[in-house]
């Protein structure tokens, strides 16, 4: 199993036509427990059928056959594309966010999503993510 992923967030321009430059990207909220941050990086390209925005890959840095993309810093990046941009026109911008797992709880690798599912089956409140 996996001891690392990467996570794809879609990042676009809310209003407006000027890019929006990025400074930096830092967390604001823990939600769960034995992760450690590895790397976090922003991705541009074409969508295409067989070139698609990534939800989660296992493995940081991605796997070059899923995210074959080069990955740039945070800061200096520039988002350009509108949000509610058809995903297969123009540019798709993509912030990778790499995890990895820094135990394994009882002998079996679980990932963030497994915690997430622990906590909700046993009646903790709902929060947004």
């Amino acid at each position: 199993g996996d001891t690392s992923w990467t996570y794809g967030v879609p990042l676009c321009l809310f209003s407006g036509q000027t890019p929006a430059i990025l400074e930096s990207v830092s967390p604001t909220v823990t939600v769960g427990s034995g992760f450690r941050p590895l790397g976090i990086g922003v991705r541009e390209f074409a969508p295409s059928q067989t070139h698609t925005p990534i939800i989660s890959v296992g493995g940081w840095p991605p796997p070059k056959d899923q995210v074959p993309d080069p990955i740039q810093p945070v800061q200096g990046s520039e988002v350009s594309n509108p949000c509610g941009q058809k995903p297969d026109t123009g540019v798709y911008t993509e912030l990778l966010i790499g995890l990895g797992r820094m135990g394994t709880p009882r002998g079996r690798l679980a990932g963030p999503g497994d915690q997430l599912h622990r906590r909700r089956a046993a009646s903790h409140p709902r929060r947004a993510l």
